[in-house]
């Protein structure tokens, strides 16, 4: 009889079990497709879509609380242009901030592109990122230009930009501490600078799976 009991137990809840994965996984496709089938766009379109705002631990954390970067939701941005094409041979990340008013993404970009033969346009895809803060009241404008000089690679499908995911926002400067005998503010800039590299990787592997990646 505890034989029995036991064996229906175990049976039960291997059941439950395979329940609750097959639901995690339907729930994952359909995050995945719903992303993926949003196509590159012809004119400057701002893609903004929800993400799960980071919380304080439950009681009962999982392993990807404290790994987030696991999680998909936390590699969708908030905006989005174009759209590359999917598992190219390089893919390029460019991460870019503004310094002081001055910015070399344009220069940088355009230096790359100009020196691409045919074959190689075919190989290679570029990812850049738009990593400040407040580009989430000025992405369009932000992008007018590289639209408009860049309007046949965006159709292309070799050149995409993306903006910052929400959990990056706002708060993760608190969480930041002088050490190494580095001021806050160089503290704070390394670590945004670590939280956008690794945000750039991972976005690009998830979603453009290249056969070899570079970052800027």
């Amino acid at each position: 009889m505890k034989f029995l009991k036991t064996s229906r137990l175990l049976i039960t809840i291997s059941l439950v079990g395979t329940l609750w994965l097959t639901a995690r996984v339907a729930l994952y496709t359909s995050k995945r497709k719903s992303f993926e089938d949003v196509g590159a766009t012809t004119t400057i379109t701002a893609i903004q879509t929800r993400v799960t705002q980071r919380k304080d631990p439950p009681v009962l954390a999982t392993g990807t609380y404290y790994a987030d970067h696991l999680l998909d939701d936390q590699r969708v941005p908030l905006f989005r242009m174009g759209q590359v094409k999917r598992k190219p041979t390089v893919a390029v990340g460019i991460p870019s901030i503004t310094r002081n008013g001055a910015t070399y993404l344009l220069e940088t970009l355009g230096s790359m592109l100009e020196n691409l033969t045919p074959e190689q346009r075919n190989l290679c895809v570029f990812i850049i990122y738009l990593a400040d803060q407040n580009i989430t009241n000025n992405f369009e404008a932000a992008t007018k230009e590289l639209y408009s000089r860049y309007n046949d690679e965006f159709n292309a499908g070799i050149v995409e930009v993306i903006g910052p995911p929400e959990y990056l926002m706002p708060d993760w400067e608190s969480h930041v501490e002088a050490n190494l005998g580095d001021k806050i503010d160089r503290a704070r800039w390394r670590s945004k600078q670590n939280l956008d590299e690794q945000f750039l990787m991972s976005y690009i592997i998830r979603y453009v799976d290249p056969v070899y990646y570079l970052m800027m």
